[in-house]
């Protein structure tokens, strides 16, 4: 079974300081055009998206480099109340899915021991600046704005492939979990 994990784009309140995501029709069939076109303006850190390094560290990696098998793979999904730093490595997958932030730089820098390659929130962040560079710095991929809400702790494949948009440090994710 598949689960869109994505937040809508248009529908999701931005991040305080984002750009709000606005559509605006350029042509449309109803008016007589031949095609229906529009323009999209938005901050790439709405609703449900991926971080890559260059978000927070000078000359990092950049969406279009981002490893693709770190985008598709086995994950796990837990709570962060149920989640404490040995509970963080205790996990056997290399994607770890959660509910809430990562408040502790000290979770983050066991996340990044433990070497994950991708660690995603349904929070519109994983954590305070400190949290992002101790992820982003150990090339751990960040996924944000999930939708966790009718997913159950467990096992999962993640599928989070970023938009690609040469030279961003962020992108819009279509993220969907299939059960095992």
């Amino acid at each position: 079974m598949l689960y869109d994990i994505s937040r809508n784009l248009f529908s999701v309140k931005p991040y305080p300081g984002d750009t709000e995501p606005v559509l605006r029709r350029v042509q449309s069939i109803r008016d007589g055009a031949e095609y229906d076109l529009s323009d999209v303006t938005l901050c790439v850190h709405n609703a449900t998206h991926m971080d890559a390094p260059s978000h927070f560290i000078e000359g990092g990696k950049t969406v279009e480099k981002i490893s693709l098998e770190s985008c598709i793979g086995g994950c796990e999904v837990k709570s962060v109340k149920k989640i404490k730093k040995e509970g963080i490595a205790a996990v056997l997958a290399e994607r770890l899915l959660l509910r809430g932030e990562l408040s502790k730089n000290e979770a983050a820098e066991i996340a990044a021991a433990k070497r994950f390659v991708l660690i995603g929130t349904d929070a519109q962040s994983i954590g305070n600046a400190e949290v992002h560079r101790i992820l982003l710095g150990a090339d751990i991929v960040i996924l944000e704005g999930l939708n966790l809400n009718n997913i159950s702790d467990g096992k999962y494949e993640l599928i989070a492939f970023p938009v690609k948009w040469e030279g961003s440090e962020g992108a819009p994710v279509r993220a969907v979990l299939r059960t095992l």
